[in-house]
């Protein structure tokens, strides 16, 4: 059976934070009770993730674990993802947990109305006066340039697999590569 959510994790140099998260997110899916899988992406890590990837991968079902020769950045790794998804829906969550795990019933809430689900984050608690003149000038200017609407463009998304045209994730490849 085909499950309704593939998790991407990315993970360069994440040794520290990579089983935490897992763990996590495999407790907050069955606690939802979400079919998923949960996609591990080392980008040529240096200390030890590929190898603690592969043993999560061994240890735990519905976890993969793939890895890249040399660092391709977020970018790569993302494209990765979206060839390598088995389910109806991706969803991208950092190995040091920007997303709060109890923020995913909302995302999981919001799939049937949507083909993408865009948070929002709402506490900056954490950003610098300068971040957050950042943020504003960057909102403000894609709101302005493109007339959208939308507060956030930066924050978690998931996104409906079915809602990408066949081979895009072959096409865009050309260019992390």
């Amino acid at each position: 059976m085909k499950p309704f959510l593939t998790v991407f994790i990315p993970a360069y140099n994440e040794a520290d934070n990579l089983a935490h998260c897992v763990e996590l997110v495999r407790l907050k899916m069955a606690e939802l009770n979400v079919a998923c899988e949960i996609l591990i992406i080392d980008d040529a890590s240096r200390d030890g993730t590929g190898a603690l990837a592969d043993e999560l991968a061994a240890e735990r079902g519905g976890v993969r674990a793939l890895h890249h020769p040399r660092n391709l950045g977020i970018g790569g790794a993302f494209v990765t993802a979206l060839r390598q998804a088995q389910g109806e829906w991706l969803i991208l969550i950092p190995a040091d947990l920007a997303l709060e795990p109890s923020e995913l019933h909302r995302y999981i809430d919001a799939a049937p109305q949507a083909d993408v689900v865009v948070g929002l984050r709402s506490d900056r608690s954490d950003y610098t006066l300068l971040r957050r003149l950042v943020s504003w000038t960057n909102i403000h200017l894609i709101q302005t340039l493109f007339d959208m609407k939308l507060h956030q463009f930066q924050y978690i998304s998931m996104y409906r697999m079915g809602a990408f045209p066949q081979g895009w994730g072959a096409a865009v490849g050309a260019f992390s590569a």
